[in-house]
């Protein structure tokens, strides 16, 4: 009976851990830190295929960050689980 979010799972087990909330805590960090590392090769991409004949632009650096933050928080907020993200990325 073990869930798609395994932290979850542990919840309905433990109702209140120190440990649990420390892992909670843990991955919480590990997923904020690592948003701006992946930003970068992603708005570089877009950069590359989108504009790569131009001169690079402060405006079009930030407007293609902010573009790629708000489409991950729509993600977070609308998607129930991580395994359909990673159901879309394994069938494309």
């Amino acid at each position: 009976k073990v869930e798609a979010e395994l932290l979850h799972t542990f919840i309905k087990v433990y109702k209140f851990d120190t440990m649990l909330l420390l892992v909670r805590l843990a991955v919480l960090t590990a997923v904020t830190l690592t948003v701006p590392i992946v930003l970068f090769p992603i708005r570089s991409s877009i950069t590359t295929l989108l504009f790569s004949g131009r001169d690079f632009s402060w405006t079009r650096h930030l407007l293609i960050a902010a573009l790629i933050l708000a489409f991950n928080n729509m993600l977070v907020i609308f998607v129930p689980t991580i395994r359909d993200i990673f159901g879309f990325i394994g069938k494309s």
